[in-house]
């Protein structure tokens, strides 16, 4: 009798566990996994009493290698994409802080740019567009002002004094000033030099003529002020530039320093912007994740036992008697005393062996009417059992020193094993020996 198999619910922990392990072990017992030679196949194979449920727990074991690796590859993914998140939000931080740095320290260093220029740079720029302005100014004026004292130096009038200065006032008063000469020299060809027109008249031109004087001075006067100004202002932009150049000479030192921060702040930036795209394609394959592996071919519904093999098991009873047989030969001559080889006599009894006489029994020809040993060695000489004794008297002879005669015993342990016949055997053999049987229990 044997106790019924409890329900799953009324299993403890323990049990259910112990019971997942038994059933574990089972399948495992009967599977079988292995590589198909070289190549890249795997063969999955069950054994059980079932054919079907052989075939379905190969099937479903392959199907559960698929799934497992997919999980593998897909839970990789989901590792690798939560780790590049939690890199990039480490980058992300490293970015702003040397962005932030270089910001600052452009601020600190006034390196400011604008148009691919900084600030300083765009300022010395205009400052020099400006003192270049001024100082033709002030050439065009300082060139004026030497023509016009050079003219006054010289006697002039002013008539070619206003020209230099390019004065309307005095070009409009020379002409007056010539309007009234005209005058002056008509009313001296009418009325004489004394007349009180032409008096009044030249009083008009000397008049006009101080005007001219007058307004000529007032120029130079504004003309050198002017020059003096120019000359003030050109002082001014040519300190303001070379301060300005200074400025810049700092700002190049600096630039040393800002190049570095920039190089960082690039090089984060760039590790920050390759970490970004592997996590794009890292999420953008998460969901396309697909198994190295695929199924060749379906496990088939058994048509035979796979076990026991009847060829097999025959070759190996066969191969395992064969080696029972020949065990048990070699223990046999291992442990055997009796004398079955030439080898054997010389090494056990320390003798020469001289000749092997084969069984008569054995030796007589098929037809052949059975009669003694003696007989059948002289009827047939040339037979198995006479080329024996012919070999023991071919010994016996060779052995022999000089031509004495030697005396020949045959003996033996036990009486009856063949003394007697074996010594008249030889004795009809060869017609000079003359073998003596003796045996040495009975003394004869």
């Amino acid at each position: 009798m044997t106790e019924p198999q409890r329900p799953e619910a009324a299993l403890t922990p323990l049990e259910k566990k112990a019971r997942q392990q038994i059933i574990t072990n089972i399948v495992l017992g009967g599977l079988t996994v292995r590589r198909e030679g070289t190549t890249r196949v795997i063969n999955i194979s069950y054994s059980s009493t079932s054919p079907e449920k052989a075939m379905r727990i190969a099937d479903e074991w392959a199907n559960f290698y698929l799934a497992q690796q997919m999980e593998a590859r897909f839970e990789a993914t989901r590792s690798a994409s939560g780790w590049l998140d939690s890199r990039l939000d480490e980058l992300r931080g490293q970015v702003e802080a040397a962005e932030r740095a270089v910001q600052q320290y452009k601020i600190a260093n006034n390196l400011m740019s604008s148009e691919g220029a900084t600030l300083t740079e765009q300022e010395i720029s205009s400052l020099n567009q400006q003192l270049a302005v001024v100082r033709v100014d002030q050439a065009e004026s300082e060139a004026r002002l030497a023509t016009a004292r050079r003219q006054l130096a010289a006697g002039s009038t002013g008539e070619d004094v206003g020209e230099a200065l390019n004065s309307g006032v005095v070009a409009n008063l020379r002409s007056q000033s010539a309007e009234v000469s005209r005058r002056v020299a008509e009313l001296e060809a009418r009325y004489g030099p004394l007349h009180p027109e032409i008096i009044k008249a030249k009083r008009e031109k000397a008049d006009i003529d101080q005007q001219i004087r007058n307004e000529i001075a007032r120029i130079i006067s504004n003309l050198e002020a002017q020059v003096q100004v120019q000359r003030q202002r050109t002082a001014s932009l040519a300190g303001s530039v070379g301060n300005a150049r200074g400025v810049l000479a700092g700002n190049n030192r600096a630039q040393v320093r800002l190049n570095e921060l920039e190089r960082d702040a690039q090089a984060v930036r760039s590790l920050y912007e390759s970490y970004l795209e592997r996590f794009k394609e890292t999420s953008s394959q998460e969901g396309m994740a697909k198994s190295d592996a695929r199924i060749v071919a379906k496990a088939k519904l058994p048509t035979g036992p796979s076990s026991p093999k009847v060829s097999l098991s025959v070759a190996l009873a066969l191969v395992g008697a064969f080696g029972a047989g020949a065990a048990a030969v070699l223990g046999r001559r291992a442990f055997d005393s009796v004398l079955t080889t030439s080898t054997d006599v010389e090494r056990h009894l320390r003798q020469p062996y001289l000749a092997g006489l084969p069984d008569l029994n054995s030796t007589v020809e098929k037809g052949y009417k059975r009669t003694d040993p003696v007989t059948y060695v002289t009827e047939k000489p040339l037979s198995v059992f006479a080329e024996g004794f012919r070999s023991l008297r071919a010994s016996l002879l060779y052995t022999r020193s000089g031509d004495q005669a030697r005396v020949i015993a045959l003996t033996s342990c036990l009486p009856g094993e063949g003394k007697t016949t074996a010594s008249m055997c030889l004795a009809a053999s060869p017609p000079r020996a003359r073998p003596g049987d003796r045996c040495r229990r009975s003394g004869s």
